[in-house]
């Protein structure tokens, strides 16, 4: 198994440059390639959460079981 470097708070074009030519190769991350961006707060709908953390976007999950779920979620 081979272990890969990853190169954080790459804040310059300088410090990019130098990690590109040393042992990090493509792995790096910072302020230099993206600046967070700040999401409006919108609640979660509380149900939409609840089949999401049963996973209803799985294949082995029946519809069966996510209606049996979704039915006991007080409303």
């Amino acid at each position: 198994m081979a272990v890969k470097l990853l190169a954080e708070k790459v804040d310059s074009a300088e410090q990019a440059a130098y990690c590109q030519l040393s042992a990090f190769g493509k792995l790096f991350q910072g302020y230099y390639f993206a600046r967070p961006s700040v999401l409006s707060a919108k609640r979660a709908d509380p149900g939409q959460m609840a089949l999401i953390g049963f996973g209803a976007g799985n294949e082995g999950c029946r519809h069966q079981q996510i209606e049996q779920f979704s039915s006991s979620i007080p409303i």
